[in-house]
């Protein structure tokens, strides 16, 4: 293994990436048939991905590998990045995101995470010790690429991957989502059906692996998964309110599929559901209530707030942001709280105040032949929050009647 792990440390980028497009559909059956970067002389051309791989479902999974040895994170922060740009003409379709290095993994490793996460992506890193050890089973390309033998004698390495007796918590995670045995495990990558039905019914411990992928796919907290303390599903992030802009930024960040403004009218507060994959949703706080009536001070916050509603309706497309939710107070304090997953809460509240977020932004009412209906539609709350909006936000009425351009 140290010989290996010479050689992968010292390769030239043209054979690691030849080295991986072997390695990877041997070692993970579903990135069989990768499409790599090199020309028919083996050597690299530019692009992004790398390579890439086009699922059953459509989706893609792409590839970026690299030998840089200094400055290797700025350089794998990029390479995800780049693949949200228009250089990458599937970026709107990627699911997976894998990352080969021939350098160590340290801390970073979150980094590369959080990165991915942003744009609703799982990424699948293999860095020197990754590689090495997978690529020590297969003599054939430790000959081809590496010029180094393989004892087929040596007694085989064991790994030992840390394990978690929460098979009960694996199987909430599972049904949160609504998805067969068969099905959970095609998306986190398991080996067997068997086996993770042993882990569910406490027969088997998991392994650490397995509840990573898990939190990936879903959005469930690791921390939980493994011990149970914790808010189950974690807020991504808060907004801060102070700058709406850079508020408007990060959400343009996360490439969300859809948002919904969700209130909840015992005591007025609001949040954000952001769905990033199919499975994949997240809580973004905004925190703050829209009962401004009872404000006592901070009211410099209240166009902030209709900003903020005011700029995601004119940036996102109507298929984006089409929809909004009124949520009893139990159930907005469920989600909020963690406990359970975003899409359930979007899912089972369907046209209950559908329209809310979209149609309290007519403060000065221009749609008459709607806003004449807007007291019995929603209530009197609606009507006061447009009267504090109308008081505070010094907006004049516009062709739209919806308050000026995002950037105003």
């Amino acid at each position: 293994m140290d010989e290996i792990r010479m050689r992968l440390g010292a390769i030239s980028e043209d054979d690691f990436e030849q080295l991986c497009c072997e390695l990877l559909p041997r070692e993970f059956p579903k990135y069989g048939g990768i499409e790599p970067g090199y020309n028919a002389h083996g050597k690299t051309t530019k692009g992004t991905p790398d390579a890439h791989v086009r699922l059953p479902d459509g989706l893609y999974v792409a590839f970026q590998f690299t030998t840089q040895q200094k400055g290797v994170r700025e350089k794998v922060i990029g390479d995800i990045r780049k693949l949200n740009s228009q250089q990458c003409h599937f970026r709107d379709k990627i699911s997976e995101v894998c990352i080969c290095i021939n350098t160590s993994l340290g801390s970073e490793e979150e980094l590369y995470h959080q990165e991915a996460a942003k744009h609703g992506w799982i990424v699948n890193i293999l860095s020197l010790e990754a590689v090495s050890r997978r690529v020590s089973k297969h003599s054939d390309l430790c000959s081809h690429y590496l010029r180094t033998k393989v004892s087929t004698q040596a007694p085989l390495e064991i790994v030992k991957e840390r394990l978690f007796d929460c098979g009960n918590r694996m199987k909430e995670a599972r049904e949160d989502v609504e998805l067969t045995i068969a099905e959970f495990i095609e998306h986190i990558d398991y080996p067997s059906e068997a086996a993770f039905r042993a882990i569910e019914e406490q027969r088997s411990e998991c392994p650490d692996s397995a509840i990573q992928q898990t939190s990936l796919f879903t959005g469930i907290s690791e921390e939980w998964l493994k011990s149970g303390k914790g808010r189950k599903y974690q807020p991504l992030s808060d907004l801060t309110l102070h700058n709406p802009a850079a508020d408007l930024q990060f959400l343009q960040y996360l490439s969300p599929r859809g948002i919904y403004f969700c209130i909840e009218l015992k005591r007025y507060l609001i949040t954000i559901i952001a769905q990033l994959t199919e499975y994949r949703w997240v809580v973004i706080e905004v925190g703050a209530s829209m009962d401004f009536w009872r404000w006592v001070d901070s009211h410099a916050y209240i166009p902030r707030i209709y900003k903020l509603i005011d700029a995601l309706y004119k940036t996102f497309t109507e298929e984006t942001i089409g929809n909004s939710r009124i949520l009893p107070a139990a159930v907005y304090d469920q989600v909020t709280s963690g406990k359970i997953h975003p899409r359930c809460v979007i899912e089972n509240n369907v046209k209950v105040g559908m329209h809310w977020a979209d149609d309290i932004r007519d403060i000065h009412h221009h749609y008459r032949h709607i806003a004449k209906y807007y007291e019995r539609d929603y209530g009197e709350w609606f009507i006061r929050i447009q009267e504090e909006f109308r008081k505070n936000c010094d907006i004049e009425p516009g062709p739209t009647g919806y308050g000026p351009e995002p950037d105003a």
